[in-house]
């Protein structure tokens, strides 16, 4: 069933959020960047995405099955922490709100990992157009699944009744308090920490194609950088690509 506008607009503030929904688009954070608006948060929905985007400048495969691609523009604050991980702790807890059977746990930095396979991710950009620095923070979901792939996991697997609109309506009610100034952002790196799936953990960070260091994953700071225990001392990340060995944890 595709996205009905009306049912969505009706659940959120029409004062404060611009809703735009699409049947078809090449990327949600592109098309949001040339979108004319008035409101304090702009909020794109879209069935399919023709040229999704991931970190590093990564393909995310977006066909027109029943997924979750969306993206939210408002400005940027200082008083945000670690915007790509916050995100990470809404989305977890608005699947968990909609389905309490699907218990979706977070992969440094923007990774949404449900029974050990991937079931999200999250691209945060900033936007500087018109003299304006906005956020920009994309989200994709899969809740349908139609490829056989031991990475990959959709939400219905878990339950077939999830509701995706709900999803997107609690995700974007979350993004109404932040963009309005009303979220305090108190406990998340405590939150967060509590629902990483790879707390206190043997990873891997790949720092680019060559370079990478090996350590147990001892939690985030308050700007969303790893910290990582090596030969004795913790060292600092804020940037890489994290890998898991699941059959260790």
């Amino acid at each position: 069933m595709k996205f009905n506008s009306l049912e969505l607009q009706g659940k959120l503030n029409s004062e404060i959020t611009n809703l735009v929904v699409l049947n078809n688009v090449d990327s949600t954070n592109t098309f949001i960047k040339s979108l004319q608006s008035e409101k304090i948060l702009d909020l794109v929905v879209a069935e399919k995405q023709s040229a999704g985007r991931g970190r590093r400048g990564n393909a995310w495969d977006s066909p027109e099955i029943g997924n979750i691609y969306m993206s939210l523009r408002f400005a940027v604050s200082n008083k945000i922490p670690a915007l790509s991980l916050v995100t990470g702790l809404i989305v977890k807890k608005a699947i968990q709100e909609v389905s309490k059977d699907i218990n979706v746990l977070l992969k440094w930095p923007n990774d949404l990992i449900l029974n050990q396979r991937k079931a999200g991710g999250i691209l945060v950009e900033i936007d500087q157009a018109n003299k304006i620095n906005n956020f920009i923070v994309g989200i994709g979901i899969n809740v349908e699944s139609d490829v056989a792939n031991d990475s990959w996991i959709g939400l219905k697997e878990i339950d077939n009744e999830v509701d995706r609109s709900k999803v997107i309506i609690k995700i974007a009610s979350a993004f109404e308090k932040i963009a309005s100034g009303k979220e305090d952002f108190k406990d998340w790196q405590s939150e967060w920490e509590k629902h990483c799936v790879h707390m206190h953990k043997k990873i891997t960070l790949n720092l680019n194609d060559s370079d990478k260091v090996e350590g147990i994953f001892e939690g985030i700071n308050h700007n969303g950088e790893m910290l990582l225990s090596n030969e004795n001392e913790i060292l600092t990340f804020n940037s890489g690509e994290c890998s898991v060995d699941y059959a260790s944890i």
